[in-house]
């Protein structure tokens, strides 16, 4: 069974939360970013455990959706799985905010 972090939050809080997530004050590997289903996506490692807490050793991959940053990790080195899962929440958001956008200017 592999655990599954994942979520969004609006893009004010990303660099701090992956600041804070880097245990020991140790920062958070850039690992560039891929493009995948046509949405760029930013990809980090944190460092190995256990500098890097409980995420030690981890990656996690970041969308940015408007104001909101998906993000997704996949327990241990899964970069793929990370990247697939934080595209389909990106997906989710652009769907969510279409509706809440519609809804809004019917009304």
């Amino acid at each position: 069974m592999r655990l599954l972090i994942a979520g969004a939050a609006l893009l004010c809080g990303v660099s701090p939360t992956l600041r804070s997530l880097a245990a020991g004050g140790k920062s958070v590997h850039n690992l560039g970013t891929k493009v995948f289903v046509a949405h760029r996506v930013r990809l980090y490692r944190f460092p190995d455990h256990p500098a890097g807490g409980p995420f030690g050793s981890h990656t996690i991959a970041f969308v940015t959706v408007g104001r909101r940053a998906a993000f997704a990790s996949v327990h241990g080195e899964h970069l793929d799985a990370s990247i697939a899962m934080v595209v389909a929440y990106a997906l989710q958001l652009e769907r969510a905010t279409s509706r809440f956008v519609r809804s809004r200017s019917s009304a």
